[in-house]
């Protein structure tokens, strides 16, 4: 399998299974169609906070993305499996219990961190452009804190912290805009969401 060099490494939750499941592929990869659209490796939670904590450990482990990537192209997929699995069983994945959002002391300041069994793992610290920007973002987060601390954590984490800083400038954007609820339900997978 050939991987363009510049293709940037990415996790993605594919429902099409009919279940979550994380996908290791590239940009280009996941934009394409037919067989090289498979993915590179894939793991299907349980639950949606095994789902969480898969998504935390392997941001913590987004130094050897590249290297899972180079193993993929050269080895093959079965390679790149044994691999994961051998950074899984050396770097225990911890419990994630929940996403939690530090408004902190700035008006215009927020931390997202997804609290472990004996540790907090920082997601993303992000500063609006304004306090009313983050007003804004803030009342479109407590709307539905657990699911939408899952879904920006799983943004943050599986795609970047740059994706994540962009998604919620666009959201806080939205909502300033009268976005509401409308922009709750297009943006947080539906699985994720409380039954209305």
């Amino acid at each position: 399998m050939h991987i363009n060099d510049n293709d940037q490494t990415i996790f993605v939750i594919d429902n099409s299974a009919g279940a979550a499941r994380i996908v290791m592929t590239t940009i280009a990869t996941h934009k394409s169609s037919g067989p090289e659209r498979l993915p590179l490796w894939w793991y299907q939670p349980k639950t949606d906070d095994e789902l969480a904590s898969i998504g935390v450990w392997l941001n913590e482990q987004r130094p050897s993305w590249s290297t899972w990537r180079d193993i993929a192209e050269r080895q093959g997929r079965d390679a790149v499996q044994a691999e994961i699995g051998r950074a899984w069983s050396e770097h225990a994945i911890e419990a994630c219990g929940a996403v939690m959002l530090n408004q902190g002391d700035d008006a215009r300041d927020i931390t997202l961190f997804a609290m472990l069994v004996t540790r907090n793992s920082e997601i993303i610290r992000h500063r609006f452009k304004s306090a009313s920007l983050r007003k804004a973002f803030l009342k479109w987060y407590f709307t539905d804190v657990s699911a939408i601390g899952t879904f920006l954590l799983l943004e943050g984490c599986l795609i970047g912290p740059a994706h994540l800083a962009g998604l919620i400038d666009s959201i806080a954007a939205a909502e300033m805009a009268g976005g509401k609820s409308k922009a709750r339900s297009q943006r947080v997978p539906s699985r994720l969401r409380k039954a209305a």
